[in-house]
């Protein structure tokens, strides 16, 4: 602390480490940069303890001075871009939906958007069909899903340029000076505002303002496009019509000898990274990386679930690394063949532990069946940089929640990539064939009997899923977990679509690759046709007939030609009837999203001659207990036990972790001190586990969850452990989930006494700079919030949010404003009260039980397909909007609290709360002190005060400043006359008692402190 110094980066790693040591007696610290860190960041944080990230109380950032890197320091303009037709992306059609389809299937399936995956020629030259097109096409000539999910590469992929499709019906953009981003931004801020947003930007100011914003996008540098237009533009394009065409550059000419096109057509890429290898080989798998000189560690994983099931996918592995001109394609596969041949010989087994493998040295690899994860170290000593690793069967198989190869925690992307796809290695999906009529039946389980019309039933079991995230991990394989999912699968698979909540049928999806599926005997919709007979073998056809189904053809027209809908047929019965190896990985991937566009369909035929046996193999063991939604519902009253858990357990040193939980980082969840003993912001606890048992149970006083903030309680060598099987004690003295005090909307804060400033509905400006303010700074992260900016800017959205009609703000911040409430300190503004609607009537809040009742009601198909309008609905949406905004957060049902919001975007109607009776605002009451504090970093907080007259808050600062100048004073006139003397007096006194050059050292340093 103290000593500024030059920090040195060690470029022969990935990340550099430098130790601060803090030994008190202070407190607050500041830590400044020549640089900022986020340009230091890739997927770590700049500052840890104990593994944990520290983010900043207040923070400074030189916006506009020579240090600023966070763009690149080259003003890069679309011309500067390789040319797309000098690429592997060929020509441009427009007609070829089936290109641009396949491209983009192939970046979704690789995760293109991931590390640096896009780097690897085939996610390159991918992402290049896929720009090319999306630049040179009209929009409409492109699938809808690929033209709206496009963007989420353009950041981690390297864009072409394709000079860009003219619309005949629109002017061309006016020429844009891309210097003045004063204006540019007020361009944006208008058209972001409430008052175009509203009429579709169709005014002729909002019109105009758009064209700018459209131009300085498309054709201004980077380091000159305004951060809040790089971020929304996406946004703003999904709302406004109209717009203009970017020109085409004068003398622009295509020349693919220029430096910006070489090296880009080195091989011929159309999705597939190995299709000239035919046949089978030894080698499944190669890859290249760039690797300096360390120890890097290879992992493979049991994977699988239940975890007490899990298993290598393989006993054992045939692997080597082997040095490479470059990290190329043509450089890896090159190399191959001497892979092969070294495969072909005799290997030394190795097995985890093993001292190091050396770099031209083919083993076979031998897993540790004791242990999750086996770990084999790689030796590189270099001189060379580039190498590649060649394996018997995919890494990918061994993947469970680690990555195959690591450099100090980090995990390491290859640059190119050969996979054996049609070969003996590929163990992605199973060896056996599941039918549909394989799984279980739903009515041989805990899921009871088909209730159609009971959506109460349906709803509960979702929300369970919801509530203990039974898609995370091996969740679903607990019973709670795994009987609410037959239910809710019984019910999707048998009912009507329309006889279930809308969310439900939408999102059940998320749960079908973690949880195990039943088999009901599907729907029969009196309107549709029998699917037909599918040959589940023809993947050729089935292809054909989804790349049809996708294309911009069967999307614009909802699926509704005969050749759309024959083909929409064909994908049903593909993905209903057939073996998961028979469906194409595009459409196993893709269906859901088709269902959402396209009419019509077909109804999967009963299977003939099948009849329902509870006593089948298939059936047994799945009643053991009944589940209904409550894992612990047998236990009543009160325990000292609030939670067990059952877990397979092999020998070795496991962790217990509990965290400090809350924020800002000094502070308990319920406010008070944080414990003294607590040196770290975690505690660990060792559990040694020697058998010969494998099956253990852990209790505990507290739910573990209460003590975790962003780790996991249970690990073993850094892995989370999930549970088989759980007890909650969910109504005793244990439950911590809430604070334990009644927290009332008027106990909040008052709005009008913090950075805030005044209610002004009209100033959409203020809410939107405000809100930008949020998402720049990622206010909804971690304990950023508590940091000043975060904290007012969120009073200023707060306010408005509350004390203004929804039609007057931006529709995207009235919309994605939630996202904020859980991680921000919430203000109290009196409710906008809305002229047309009732007042909410008085509300129990106590009365759980009636407001549940309410809230299912409303979430049911009965009242979600009508928007709650009818007499019954309405009045049960007004019982809900009372209980979520006047009860305390500890007397609102979780599942109201969790989906009120996706409920306000159905729901019509509803009702005003009151403003509180003789409720007044004061802000020198404690709840509304040391919220105008500090340094104001509220970029909208710039009024000039005129008024000649002093508030009383003015009247007490110069007081308070007079009384301070005078204590001052009096200080220094004190230490003058009496405690300098006395303190240098001291310090040559200790000198004397000293040896020579010590004392004279210690004197002058003394002199020094005095």
């Amino acid at each position: 602390v103290g000593t500024a110094v030059t920090l040195q980066f060690d470029t022969s790693v990935i990340t550099s480490q430098f130790p601060i040591r803090i030994e008190g007696p202070a407190t607050s610290y500041g830590i400044f940069t020549e640089h900022e860190p986020a340009e230091f960041e890739f997927d770590a944080h700049y500052l840890v303890l104990d593994g944990d990230d520290l983010e900043p109380e207040a923070m400074l950032i030189e916006e506009d001075g020579e240090h600023s890197h966070g763009h690149s320091e080259e003003c890069i303009l679309p011309t500067d871009r390789p040319d797309c037709g000098c690429t592997n992306a060929g020509t441009l059609e427009c007609d070829n939906t089936d290109k641009v389809l396949e491209s983009y299937l192939y970046l979704v399936d690789n995760r293109c958007n991931q590390g640096c995956n896009c780097y690897n020629e085939g996610c390159r030259d991918n992402f290049f069909i896929v720009d090319m097109h999306h630049s040179g096409c009209n929009a409409d000539q492109l699938p809808k899903f690929v033209e709206e999910n496009f963007h989420e590469y353009e950041e981690s992929c390297q864009r072409c340029y394709q000079s860009p499709f003219q619309n005949p019906v629109l002017p061309q953009c006016g020429a844009i000076d891309c210097k003045n981003t004063a204006a540019t931004n007020g361009n944006y801020s208008l058209v972001a505002s409430a008052e175009c947003q509203n009429d579709f930007c169709q005014s002729p100011a909002c019109q105009a303002a758009w064209q700018v914003v459209i131009a300085a996008h498309d054709e201004c540098c980077h380091d000159d496009i305004p951060e809040a237009l790089a971020d929304g533009f996406h946004d703003l394009e999904e709302v406004c019509l109209g717009g203009c065409n970017v020109p085409v550059p004068t003398n622009y000419t295509v020349d693919c000898s220029a430096p910006k096109n070489l090296g880009l057509v080195e091989d011929d890429h159309d999705g597939d990274d190995h299709d000239e290898h035919e046949g089978e080989h030894a080698v499944a798998w190669g890859a290249s990386f760039t690797l300096t000189p360390a120890q890097y560690t290879w992992q493979a994983q049991k994977t699988g679930c239940p975890l007490s099931d899990q298993s290598y996918a393989e006993p054992t592995m045939k692997f080597v690394v082997l040095e490479l001109a470059n990290t190329s394609k043509a450089a890896l596969m090159a190399a191959e063949e001497t892979a092969e041949e070294l495969f072909e010989g005799n290997l030394e087994t190795v097995v985890p532990g093993f001292g190091s493998i050396d770099v031209g040295t083919a083993v076979t690899l031998q897993f540790d069946t004791s242990v999750i994860t086996s770990q084999f170290p790689i030796r590189i000593e270099g001189p060379a940089t580039s190498y590649g690793i060649f394996t018997e069967h995919e890494p990918a198989e061994f993947e469970f929640d680690a990555h195959y190869l690591v450099l100090d925690g980090d995990d390491l992307e290859p640059e190119a990539m050969l996979i054996e796809e049609d070969g003996e290695h590929s163990h992605g999906h199973s060896e056996e064939c599941i039918l549909p009529t394989d799984r279980p039946d739903c009515g041989c389980t805990n899921a009871g009997t088909l209730e159609c019309d009971n959506t109460d039933k349906v709803l509960e079991s979702y929300l369970y899923l919801v509530d203990n995230r039974c898609n995370q991990g091996c969740n679903c394989y607990n019973e709670g977990c795994r009987d609410n999912f037959f239910i809710v699968d019984m019910h999707h698979s048998g009912c009507n679509a329309d006889q279930l909540p809308k969310f439900v049928e939408e999102n059940f999806h998320e749960y079908e690759e973690s949880c195990q599926r039943c088999y009901q005997s599907p729907f029969q919709n009196p309107v549709l046709p029998q699917c037909g007979a599918i040959d589940c073998k023809n993947t050729a056809a089935t292809n054909g007939n989804y790349s049809l189904v996708a294309s911009a053809e069967c999307q614009n027209d909802f699926c509704q030609s005969p050749a759309c809908q024959a083909a929409w047929q064909v994908v049903i019965a593909a993905h209903d009837e057939c073996c998961h190896d028979d469906i194409p990985e595009a459409l196993a991937d893709g269906f859901h999203d088709l269902e959402e566009v396209c009419l019509g369909g077909c109804n999967v035929p009963v299977p003939t001659n099948y009849t329902v046996d509870c006593s089948a193999p298939k059936n047994l063991g799945l009643v053991e207990d009944d589940h209904d939604g409550d894992d612990h519902d047998e236990h009543e009253g009160e325990h000292a036990v609030a939670w067990g858990a059952s877990f397979t357990l092999t020998p070795a040193q496991y962790t217990w972790q509990a965290q400090k939980t809350g924020c800002p980082f000094d502070r308990c969840r319920d406010g008070s001190d944080a414990p003294v003993r607590h040196v770290r912001d975690h505690d660990q606890f060792p559990i040694r586990i020697e058998g010969p048992a494998t099956s253990y149970g852990i209790f505990t006083e507290h739910e573990p969850a209460e003590f975790e903030f962003d780790a996991h309680y249970l690990v073993l060598d850094g892995d989370d452990l999930e549970p088989e099987a759980m007890l909650i004690e969910e109504d005793g003295e244990h439950s911590h989930g809430h604070s334990e005090e009644c927290i009332l909307p008027t106990d909040r804060p008052d709005c009008g006494c913090t950075n805030a400033g005044t209610l002004e509905c009209d100033n959409t400006d203020k809410v939107l700079e405000s809100y930008l303010y949020l998402v720049d700074n990622r206010c909804n992260q971690g304990c950023n919030c508590y940091n000043e900016g975060c904290r007012d800017n969120f009073f200023i959205v707060d306010m408005h949010h509350s004390g203004c009609n929804a039609d007057q703000l931006p529709k995207f911040v009235e919309e994605n404003f939630h996202e904020y409430e859980e991680s921000c300190q919430r203000c109290y503004q009196s409710p906008f009260q809305n002229p047309v609607l009732p007042q909410c009537g008085a509300i129990d809040c106590k009365n759980t039980a009636a407001t549940n009742g309410n809230y299912s009601l409303v979430a049911s198909a009965e009242c979600q397909n009508d928007f709650c309008q009818s007499p019954a609905c309405q009045a049960a949406w007004q019982v809900v909007i009372a209980a979520h905004d006047e009860c305390c957060h500890d007397d609102i049902p979780e599942a109201l609290a969790d989906g009120f919001h996706d409920l306000e975007e159905v729901c019509l109607g509803g009702c005003n709360i009151p403003e509180p009776t003789n409720y007044t605002v004061d802000c020198s009451v404690p709840k509304n002190q040391g919220l105008t504090s500090g340094r104001d970093n509220n970029p909208n907080d710039n009024n000039d005060d005129d008024d000649d007259n002093l508030s009383t808050g003015a009247i007490v600062g110069i007081t308070i400043a007079v009384v301070g100048v005078f204590l001052v004073i009096l200080f220094a006139v004190l230490y003058k006359c009496c405690l300098k003397p006395r303190a240098i007096d001291e310090a040559h006194t200790a000198a004397m008692k000293m040896p020579g050059s010590v004392a004279e050292e210690h004197k002058s340093e003394q002199a020094n402190n005095v």
